[in-house]
């Protein structure tokens, strides 16, 4: 038997959830408040946390203090946001007041460069409408590669109720890394790059989830915004050539040009849009 805590225990997700681990006999505790619940991680102390489903039990649950770090200071040494992740927090921040459910999928990367995003979006008031699924590097190799479907699939249940999702992977060159691991473990016959042949299919798949809806579905609409990391800025590699090949344009953020002081620092001789004129905004 194990102790589970769970933000949103009584929301959509965490409901079937925390009835699921229940059912199977462990402890759950929970709290409906996101904020609530990220507070709990980022400062040890003693919270009553109180359980609303009718299967709950009223309990206390003691987190002992074993902070290294003063919790007033911890924000020092937190390493900075990515230059290939702004752009992508932005497009969450431009959301609010327009009824769009924003999911950012975190795949492979160190938890502790989540942390000042969550703090930029929580700044900014967006976690009110943006779920964050992460997959850091410090889970499990199956548990990042869930990730970007656990988040596409969270934006098909919202895109099916007639709404529009906005979902950011960030990134798949990290998931591809993961499925590679995966595919040598099981000794399937190395590619290109020592990827598996499906790689492209396994891509291009997850991409071709997005869409929008006609009325008669319901009109819902999901977007995506995929995240790939460019190694020592070779464009020509295999994982950015296959997805620039599935998407309908690439913004190319330059490492140099952020250093020098361009913000966005996107590099113009790189990017591309392959949309029609009819569908690009009236500015192009």
């Amino acid at each position: 038997m194990s102790n589970y805590l769970l933000a949103g225990a009584a929301g959509f997700i965490g409901s079937w959830v925390t009835e699921m681990l229940l059912d199977m006999g462990h402890n759950v505790f929970g709290v409906d408040n996101l904020n609530a619940a990220y507070d709990i991680r980022m400062k040890s102390h003693r919270l009553d946390l109180l359980l609303t489903h009718p299967n709950f039990v009223f309990t206390k649950l003691d987190i002992a203090d074993r902070s290294i770090v003063d919790p007033d200071k911890f924000h020092l040494n937190l390493q900075p946001i990515n230059i290939s992740t702004l752009p992508s927090i932005d497009a969450i921040i431009n959301q609010k007041g327009k009824n769009v459910i924003c999911i950012y999928a975190y795949i492979g990367k160190p938890y502790s460069s989540l942390i000042p995003t969550i703090d930029l979006l929580k700044s900014k008031e967006a976690l009110n409408y943006t779920i964050i699924v992460s997959g850091a590097a410090s889970t499990s190799t199956g548990e990042q590669y869930l990730t970007p479907y656990a988040a596409a699939m969270l934006g098909e249940y919202f895109m099916q109720q007639g709404k529009d999702v906005f979902v950011v992977f960030d990134d798949l060159t990290k998931h591809a890394w993961v499925y590679r691991q995966i595919s040598l473990l099981l000794e399937r016959a190395p590619g290109r790059e020592a990827y598996p042949g499906d790689i492209f299919y396994l891509h291009s798949q997850l991409m071709e989830r997005a869409g929008y809806l006609n009325k008669e579905l319901g009109g819902g609409s999901m977007t995506f915004f995929p995240i790939i990391e460019i190694l020592q800025g070779d464009v020509t590699g295999y994982i950015p050539t296959n997805l620039i090949s599935m998407t309908d344009g690439q913004l190319y953020f330059s490492t140099d040009l952020f250093n020098r002081g361009f913000k966005p620092a996107i590099d113009f001789g790189l990017s591309v849009s392959r949309i029609g004129n009819k569908a690009q905004w009236p500015a192009m």
